[in-house]
């Protein structure tokens, strides 16, 4: 999935995760007063947490590839 993506372009895809995630994770603590709102929006946060890992993941091992470290 992300091997079309440049490593500029999967970099912001990554940032864009990690941003939706952590206002994922903000909205679902302010809002445990309701407890169907987690259940409803959980799965999401879910998906949107793993596609974050996931675009990460690649990011590190493509870069890793690139410039690997000095023994």
């Amino acid at each position: 999935m992300y091997g079309p993506l440049t490593t500029a372009e999967l970099a912001v895809l990554k940032s864009v995760l990690f941003e939706g995630s952590e206002e994922a994770y903000r909205v679902a603590c302010v809002s445990r007063t309701d407890p169907g709102w987690a259940e409803h929006r959980q799965p999401v946060h879910r998906e949107l947490a793993q596609l974050f890992l996931e675009a990460g993941t690649e990011l590190f091992l493509r870069l890793d590839r690139h410039f690997p470290q000095v023994a």
